[in-house]
């Protein structure tokens, strides 16, 4: 690959991360970035519509390992609620990773996450939700209403635990396993 493409990238990356931890990403501007990466925006402009689908990608990324290990585990045959919290401990290190950006723009309880990265974590657990419902052969119509849902509810924890001071992660975990209806995972 061409050593200039791999350093745009990176600067792109690395700049918009930054960036993100400053402020809500929907508030970051295109020449803001850019300039601040050292490219133009036209060159912006090749890799990503806009800051926001720059970092949702960077972070999507993350997501989808811990996305991936929760399925491998499942298929493997592992106990869903170990699977489950062992899936939510790895999600809880990825958010203190990444805090300041999750954080940017939650200052106080009436405070939201950026709306781009509110989808980005709901859409996380729709994908565990879902793939949870449909291996239990149960409520398979209703399955994508359901984890969108519980989704959704997620994040407003997420959300009231970004507030907290020493962010403990094993709390985050039981906390969110305990959100999911008992009915959800019963006999999955």
């Amino acid at each position: 690959m061409d050593p200039r493409f791999t350093r745009t990238a990176d600067s792109l990356r690395e700049t918009a991360l930054r960036l993100a931890a400053e402020r809500p990403v929907e508030q970051i501007g295109v020449s803001e970035l850019a300039d601040a990466a050292g490219v133009t925006r036209r060159t912006f402009y090749n890799h990503y519509r806009d800051p926001a689908a720059l970092v949702t990608a960077l972070l999507g990324s993350e997501l989808e390992t811990v996305a991936n290990a929760f399925e491998r585990r499942l298929e493997q045959g592992r106990d869903l609620r170990e699977s489950w919290l062992q899936g939510d401990h790895e999600l809880a290190a990825h958010l203190l990773r990444r805090a300041e950006i999750y954080g940017a723009g939650i200052r106080t309880p009436s405070d939201h996450m950026s709306p781009a990265l509110e989808r980005l974590l709901s859409d996380h657990f729709e994908r565990g939700v879902t793939l949870v419902l449909r291996r239990s052969g149960r409520h398979r119509g209703e399955a994508p209403l359901v984890a969108r849902f519980i989704g959704h509810g997620i994040v407003g924890a997420l959300e009231a635990w970004l507030l907290e001071p020493g962010r403990d992660p094993d709390r985050l975990a039981a906390a969110l396993f305990l959100s999911v209806p008992e009915w959800v995972t019963l006999g999955a």
